[in-house]
């Protein structure tokens, strides 16, 4: 199929493979992965990256928010529903509201509690806080779980009731099947398949996979 593999490391140090053709430029790979340079400082290989550079295998491509780049900041950790954290960073002074929003998280739906204490969006961080959200609609009883491997091998636990199908589980996770194959368990499966405790869904790009 001819494709390279380069890494992206984000503003807080999380790494993400991801494949491209020859001939693909910075953009085109950031388009496709649906990530913004707005705001961003993006350098590869430790120097700065125009859009219109061409990918080699091996790159690593770092974006830095222009926002969270100066001095002063301090970190905290978010926990998800599925137990995967996130280092974040914040100024002095910021909110939980304030960080949430500028990440694109959003509370619907959601209990939030910090170092284990229910808190509200006007909660003036500290260094080192652990921040754990916790999604209304799956912390009740009667749960189980499946894996999800999307197309360069990243792994997430998500959580399901017995009787969802693969299309509710994959529209709450706001997961698009659109220009995908999707197998559970090697088995081209459709939306109405009915989850089963330890399956394992890959998700594969058809503009990927063909090359195209």
């Amino acid at each position: 199929m001819g494709l390279s593999t380069v890494t992206i490391v984000d503003n807080f140090g999380e790494e993400t493979q991801a494949a491209f053709r020859d001939g693909d430029t910075l953009e085109s790979l950031l388009n496709f992965l649906g990530m913004s340079t707005d705001n961003m400082d993006v350098t590869v290989n430790d120097r700065t990256g125009s859009m219109s550079y061409q990918l080699q295998d091996g790159d690593v491509i770092a974006l830095t928010s222009k926002k969270v780049k100066s001095g002063g900041l301090s970190t905290v950790t978010i926990v998800d529903n599925f137990g995967e954290e996130t280092q974040a960073a914040f100024r002095e002074g910021d909110t939980l509201g304030n960080l949430l929003g500028f990440l694109g998280m959003s509370t619907d739906n959601m209990d939030v509690t910090v170092d284990d204490r229910a808190q509200d969006l006007d909660y003036r961080l500290q260094d080192d806080d652990v921040i754990a959200l916790t999604s209304r609609k799956v912390k009740s009883g009667g749960l189980s779980t499946v894996t999800i491997v999307d197309n360069f091998g990243e792994e997430t636990q998500a959580a399901f009731r017995n009787g969802d199908t693969l299309g509710n589980l994959l529209s709450f996770l706001g997961m698009s099947s659109d220009n995908m194959d999707i197998r559970v368990n090697d088995v081209l499966e459709d939306m109405d398949y009915v989850l089963e405790d330890g399956d394992e869904i890959t998700l594969t790009s058809r503009k990927v996979k063909s090359g195209n």
